[in-house]
């Protein structure tokens, strides 16, 4: 694998087991190229590093036309590694190295971290479980609803009162539930991981609570199901239970040093 000066090896997976190159092209539709380095085996590509790396770079990271594809291709290339070998370690997006035996000593220099990495995920997926809030069913779930016009400023008063205090009872009530739910959900679960809420990700009703679940293949169906039966449970409440998987262990891969990387 021979680079010119402006290219790079862009990382997408390092795996333990052998397999074939997956179909399709890489970023860019750049060809994608094994490398072999025992006892791991890293998918890659070159890229143009100009375009990845100082000033262009900066302006390509805060343009969503450009990192959207690019991540979504990424993405895919996880995924069918992951189809065709088995557990992966998935790069993070934009890992770059200067050539293949920076690849080969940045393998070397996590190799102990990789190979326990490996241990953790054998034998286990990753699915996703988000809490979707409907507030206004909510907190009619908890509250009654408050009168629709005002008769007099004492009733307006009282109805601002009875509209704060459900705003109270309902993040009192989303806190003692996620903290119900967690546990049951994760006695299946190899390991469990609570994540940042970050806005209701394109959705109409509000996110509340984003939790990775590492579960072993022969917990997946009880641990479906546990989902499955503690959503019927939340019907009427306004909450219902996202269920999404399995997904490649982003949310259980060691922290490398995959952006001090030397391209």
């Amino acid at each position: 694998m021979s680079l010119s000066e402006p290219e790079a090896i862009y990382l997408y997976t390092v795996t333990r087991a052998d397999h074939e190159a997956v179909d399709g092209p890489g970023i860019e539709d750049r060809p994608l190229h094994r490398l072999r380095h025992d006892p791991f085996i890293a998918t890659v590509s070159i890229v143009d590093k100009s375009d990845w790396v100082g000033e262009a770079s900066a302006d390509h990271m805060q343009s969503l036309s450009w990192v959207g594809p690019r991540a979504y291709r990424h993405e895919q290339v996880v995924e069918a590694v992951m189809d065709e070998a088995g557990p992966v370690f998935p790069a993070r997006f934009g890992t770059l190295y200067s050539g293949p035996e920076e690849v080969r000593e940045a393998l070397d220099t996590h190799r102990a971290t990789l190979l326990s990495f490996f241990e953790t995920i054998a034998g286990a997926e990753e699915w996703a479980v988000k809490g979707l809030l409907d507030r206004d069913e909510a907190k009619a779930h908890l509250a009654e609803a408050a009168p629709s016009e005002a008769e007099s400023g004492t009733d307006y008063l009282q109805r601002r009162k009875q509209v704060q205090d459900a705003e109270t009872e309902l993040d009192d009530w989303l806190d003692e539930t996620a903290e119900a739910l967690l546990d049951p959900l994760g006695a299946t679960a190899r390991e469990t991981r609570v994540l940042p809420v970050q806005g209701n990700a394109g959705r109409e009703a509000d996110v509340v609570f984003n939790w990775a679940f590492l579960v072993p293949n022969a917990n997946v169906e009880a641990f479906r199901t546990e989902v499955e039966r503690a959503g019927q449970d939340h019907d009427a409440t306004g909450l219902t239970l996202d269920l999404t998987g399995p997904w490649p262990p982003y949310n259980f891969r060691p922290t490398l040093d995959e952006e001090g990387n030397d391209a």
